[in-house]
């Protein structure tokens, strides 16, 4: 759990489990996404959601 901080933290709080999976595959420690997921979501971990475009209005 400590490299999963560390990996969240370097990126400044915005990767997810996702982009966090990759990483730890560099840094040769082989989990699964889902896993990640899970240890994330039970410490409180969530990366940021970009954004989409917001709708046009007209008038």
């Amino acid at each position: 759990m400590g490299h999963i901080h560390r990996i969240h933290a370097a990126s400044g709080k915005t990767y997810g489990a996702r982009r966090t999976q990759p990483q730890s595959r560099r840094k040769d420690l082989a989990a699964a996404r889902r896993a990640i997921e899970r240890l994330m979501r039970e410490d409180g971990l969530e990366g940021v959601v970009p954004r989409t475009a917001a709708p046009h209005h007209h008038s």
